[in-house]
Order: C-alpha cells, then sequence, then structure tokens
C-alpha cells in the first residue's frame, strides 16, 4: 500500500468551525488484490477530525494498481495543536498503515498559522517570478508572498493570482548591494487551492529570484498593515528588524536573506515558517513570524549558519492587525 500524501496539515481553524476537506489517496501498489478491514481515526483528538472514504472493505478487495480516496476534514474542539491519526487495517506488509493529521484550534478573531504554500528558485532572465502553491489556504485567510531578486534597478510591480486583490506591503533595495527583497499580501474570503500560479511582475527582466508563500488566518480584511521596516547588514550571521506596532494583537512577518548558501536558526519569540535558497544564484532567504499579544516594538531576528564571502544581509518586516 502507498499513501499519497502521508500526513496532512489543516493549519489554524476556529473552534466549532469545519475547515475545508483534504484527500489522501490509496494506492495497491502490490500484484494481487488488497484486503482492507477498516478505516478509523485514532490518536490524541481523534473527535476534532472526520473521515469519509470510497474503500471497498472486505469481503471486496482494492485490485492491484487500483486507488482509492480518503478524504478528512478539521473541525477543533479546543485551542491550540490537535492531532491524529487516521489507521488503515489492511493485509499488506506494514499494516496497519497511518495518516498523520494535525491543525490548530484558534479563537474567533486570533491570527494563527495555517501554512506554508511552497517556496522556489529561479535562474532564469524574465520580467515574471511564478510559484504554484504546494497547499490550499482555507477560507478567510490572508495570502502572503515573499520575494527576493537580485537587480540595481529592477521594482516589483504587481502580484497576480488566485483572482485575489493583491497589495505590495514593502519592498526595499539593500544599501551595500543589489538585493532587492519584497512581501505582497491578498485576504483569499474563499480561500486558494492548491496549485494556484501567483506571479511576480517586475519592471523589468531579473535573473535571479527567491519566491515562497504562506497563509495566515484572523488577520483583519481591509487595511491590515500596520507597520514596516527594512534593515541592511553587512553579512553578517544575526539577522535582525523591527517594527513598532499600534495593535495589541498583530502578526509580525520578517523575510531575510544573506548573500551565501547558508540555513538560518529563528531568536525567539521569531518562529521559523521557511528557510531555502538557491546555491547558483548564492542567495538564502528565510520566512519568519511571531504572534502578539501587547503593542511596541517587535522584533524578528535569527542566526544565519555561516556568512562566507557574505556582503549582504536585507530582512524586511511588517505588522498586520488582527480582525
Amino acid at each position: 500500500m502507498t499513501l499519497t500524501p502521508a500526513s496532512l496539515t489543516f493549519g489554524g481553524q476556529t473552534v466549532g468551525t469545519t475547515s475545508p476537506t483534504q484527500s489522501v489517496t490509496v494506492r495497491n501498489s502490490g500484484t494481487a488484490g488488497l484486503a482492507i478491514s477498516s478505516i478509523a481515526l485514532g490518536g490524541t483528538n481523534p473527535g476534532d477530525f472526520g473521515q469519509s472514504n470510497n474503500c471497498p472493505t472486505v469481503p471486496s478487495l482494492l485490485a492491484a494498481n487500483a486507488t482509492c480516496t480518503v478524504t478528512v476534514s478539521f473541525t477543533p474542539g479546543a485551542l491550540g495543536s490537535r492531532t491524529a491519526s487516521v489507521s488503515i487495517t489492511d493485509d499488506a506488509s506494514g499494516s496497519p498503515h497511518g495518516i498523520a493529521l494535525s491543525g490548530t484550534g484558534a479563537a474567533p478573531g486570533a491570527i494563527a498559522l495555517d501554512k506554508s504554500l511552497g517556496t522556489k528558485s529561479d535562474n532564469v532572465g524574465s520580467n515574471n517570478i511564478t510559484i504554484n502553491t504546494s497547499g490550499a489556504a482555507v477560507a478567510g485567510s490572508r495570502v502572503f508572498v515573499f520575494m527576493n531578486w537580485n537587480n540595481s534597478t529592477r521594482t516589483l510591480t504587481s502580484v497576480t493570482g488566485g483572482n485575489l486583490t493583491w497589495s505590495i506591503d514593502v519592498q526595499a533595495k539593500a544599501t551595500n548591494g543589489n538585493t532587492r527583497s519584497a512581501i505582497a499580501s491578498a485576504p483569499a474570503p474563499s480561500g486558494l487551492p492548491t496549485n494556484t500560479q501567483l506571479k511576480a511582475t517586475f519592471s523589468g527582466s531579473v535573473t535571479h529570484g527567491l519566491m515562497s508563500a504562506a497563509s495566515f488566518t484572523g488577520i483583519a480584511a481591509a487595511n491590515p498593515l500596520d507597520g514596516t521596516a527594512n534593515t541592511t547588514q553587512a553579512g553578517v550571521v544575526g539577522w535582525t528588524c523591527s517594527v513598532t506596532t499600534t495593535n495589541p494583537s498583530d502578526l509580525v512577518l520578517g523575510w531575510s536573506g544573506i548573500d551565501a548558501n547558508a540555513t538560518s536558526v529563528p531568536t525567539a519569540p521569531s518562529v521559523e515558517l521557511q528557510d531555502f535558497g538557491d546555491a547558483n544564484y548564492y542567495q538564502w532567504s528565510t520566512t519568519d513570524y511571531r504572534i502578539e499579544s501587547s503593542a511596541g516594538a517587535k522584533t524578528v531576528a535569527g542566526t544565519w549558519s555561516r556568512n562566507t564571502g557574505a556582503t549582504s544581509n536585507l530582512t524586511l518586516c511588517a505588522a498586520y492587525k488582527a480582525g
């Protein structure tokens, strides 16, 4: 038996409400019929998840190379991390086979991470860089795109995709080099399907770029931006950016890059969401966030594993209101 994917992550979901469904394909990868005796929820919080399936159970068999689908929803019964699993008992080696389930119960109006929507490096000269989302953003979330490119004059002019209305929230150029970065975002009242193409368009051709996407719930749909900042450092291992918030319950995002092949470790209370790069580009970037409970100066920060040959760090940060 093979399971694709082998786990499902639902991100933040308001307590007592039900998420959009996600599915796992069950394949009989053997040469004889597969006997499935049961499919059931188990683990720590099985009551927070629901499952349905179209898989045959004994005495019926799933034919060789045939597939069926297990569909799962998430309805958190309490705040915080919620986990469970779908257990499939069958006559294949390794039975029972498990599908790991996870999600976060969020308070009404509170900001919570939905999910990372993927990362991409691009080395083709073009006016555009695109990314296809690797997951589905839930209804009511806000979708964020993070970009890094290397050009002395080209600026980000627009972001499109998913029939969403995008805003470029902050962009800047390193004061000691040609690295440029930006954060853009859009409300997604109906969510955003998996494999949606998001496209960043620049004022001219850029040769190299890094791009990632993520979604958060609980952010104000209108006028959510509560402040932005950027900082340039001289290729040091420790990166940092501070923004002053006026609201007590903000999401603060940080997007940092270094012109070296390195990885980053976040400084608490910053939480790392993405950490990726391109050896050919000789650039690495990280996405970090923190969710606030008071207003004031807030810093996102981290430490790069190395700065060999690096001359520049460019970091952007932006704060978004709850609503």
